[in-house]
């Protein structure tokens, strides 16, 4: 699958780290803006070799791919998104949601 997602994030977060020692997955995103309201999005998210987030695609996930297989398995990385915890855009840490 190529597009816009396959290159390295356009995040300040990583200028200059390597994306490539570590891996990615997709994961919802809440950013929150000047007025405070929420927004949830899924994002393409880069990880350390310790596991720990590093950064994040700018961009939520473009649904679009080369192939029916390849959009497939993206699609499949999407729903994993949902069953792992949100992941808040400015701290990278995840967002303690309320019961």
């Amino acid at each position: 699958m190529k597009d816009e997602s396959d290159q390295a994030p356009a995040n300040p977060r990583l200028q200059g780290l390597d994306c490539s020692s570590g891996h990615w997955n997709c994961r919802i995103m809440r950013t929150v803006d000047e007025e405070g309201a929420e927004t949830y999005s899924v994002h393409e998210v880069f990880y350390r070799k310790d596991g720990k987030p590093m950064g994040w695609a700018c961009r939520p996930c473009h649904l679009a791919a080369e192939s029916r297989k390849d959009l497939m398995d993206y699609l499949e990385k999407v729903a994993q998104a949902g069953r792992r915890p949100v992941l808040d855009a400015e701290t990278l840490t995840d967002v303690k949601e309320e019961p």
